[in-house]
């Protein structure tokens, strides 16, 4: 059994930097990153009798797809369990009404299976997707046989296809060979747009493409909220002796300015008995800068024992877990306002606290929603409506059903069949 090997992050913190897993204390706990899943566990049981994959494609992929349907992650276990139960329940339906089967879909992320926010995003879609009855199946590259599926749903990133670019051209091509309708997910602003190789676009916004396709908005859902027992998480964490806890989430670069929150908040928290709580990661592509910028987090939170930073790239459930602790978050970041959406600030808004928000574009999913302070998008104005809600009486909550995935995906899977 491989153990977390935890690591202390903070007094009274430890964290394992595989999985993310966060104890008060270390303890003797199989680390869920020594085996993904499923078709981890069998790939390592058959090397133990000297069987072993010797590069075969297709026993890859297939443990691969153990590990997605059988994962070792009780936030997945959850999907998993709710899909199954809703496929048995749709079972008479489909069986009565053959000629409606669920829809098939193709889902083309080319960074699938990495640290990476848009991979992210397409698991949580993968998931969701399922759960409302729908045949999905998510690959980083197109299999051979495209028989089968009643669309292609293409994430698309500029960063993805940057260094290749006739890589997306090829692949919309063949896509149009086969036969299924192309539906081209936009993560940033596409100019000029690929009418001619595409059937229509999702964007999470408006101002994002400029086209005469079909265009389907669906803002950035926030991850599954599980509702937790916040108390019993709090004293977990070592956060039970604090009067409130404020807190945010993200990659660590130098556009958040993590380390600057601290710095300026920490003083004026530990007054009022308020903690400070980052659940940061470093994605797949770090670049120098942003591990500068964790090591100067890293050094203003030694300074100050009110403040918790956990580090590592969580289960988007996990994440959503530890913001549930929060009495009050924030969601600001340097980078111009431009037409996209932010996932930050969606999955800030799913932890159910107060949260204020920079007045960016890509921040209107969130933007005048129940709970949501809109703050001015320069760093000193922003800090200063931040400690002020910061050192409110109270704390108010909110329900964020309106912005997550089951609401989000119905329309989806309509727009992307054509119906």
């Amino acid at each position: 059994m491989k153990e977390c090997p935890y690591q202390e992050t903070a007094p009274g913190q430890f964290v394992c930097p595989n999985c993310g897993d966060v104890r008060s204390k270390r303890v003797r706990r199989r680390c869920s990153a020594a085996a993904r899943g499923l078709g981890d566990t069998i790939a390592r049981t058959l090397a133990r009798f000297g069987i072993r994959k010797q590069g075969c494609g297709p026993c890859s992929a297939r443990q691969t797809k153990l590990n997605r349907w059988l994962p070792y992650d009780a936030h997945r276990w959850r999907v998993r369990l709710g899909a199954m139960l809703s496929a048995a329940s749709d079972l008479p339906r489909w069986l009565m009404s053959p000629e409606t089967p669920p829809p098939r879909i193709l889902q083309i992320c080319p960074s699938w299976d990495t640290a990476c926010g848009i991979a992210n995003f397409a698991a949580n879609l993968h998931d969701a997707a399922i759960c409302q009855g729908a045949a999905i199946h998510t690959v980083a590259e197109p299999p051979a046989d495209l028989d089968g599926y009643d669309a292609a749903l293409i994430q698309h990133e500029k960063a993805l296809y940057l260094r290749q670019p006739q890589r997306l051209h090829e692949l919309l091509d063949r896509l149009q060979r086969a036969g299924l309708r192309r539906v081209l997910f936009a993560h940033s602003p596409l100019s000029p747009p690929l009418d001619h190789a595409t059937d229509a676009y999702v964007a999470m916004c408006e101002g994002m493409i400029e086209t005469d396709r079909p265009v389907h908005f669906m803002h950035h859902p926030c991850c599954e909220h599980v509702v937790v027992d916040r108390q019993a998480l709090r004293k977990q964490l070592g956060l039970d002796r604090f009067r409130a806890v404020v807190a945010s989430h993200g990659f660590v670069n130098p556009s958040r300015r993590f380390d600057q929150f601290v710095r300026r908040l920490a003083p004026i928290a530990a007054e009022s008995n308020v903690a400070i709580l980052l659940a940061v990661a470093t994605n797949a592509r770090a670049q120098p800068a942003s591990i500068r910028a964790l090591e100067r987090l890293r050094a203003q939170a030694k300074r100050w024992p009110n403040v918790f930073v956990t580090h590592g790239y969580a289960p988007a459930g996990h994440v959503n877990a530890l913001l549930q602790t929060a009495d009050l978050t924030w969601c600001w970041t340097n980078t111009p306002s431009r037409p996209y959406a932010s996932g930050v600030a969606s999955d800030l808004y799913g932890g159910g606290a107060r949260i204020v928000v920079a007045d960016k574009l890509q921040h209107r999913a969130v933007c005048g929603r129940e709970n949501v302070a809109v703050a001015p998008p320069d760093f000193e104005p922003f800090l200063e409506v931040l400690i002020d809600e910061m050192n409110a009486a109270a704390f108010p909550r909110h329900d964020p059903a309106g912005l997550s995935w089951p609401a989000a995906i119905p329309g989806l899977l309509n727009f992307l069949i054509g119906r």
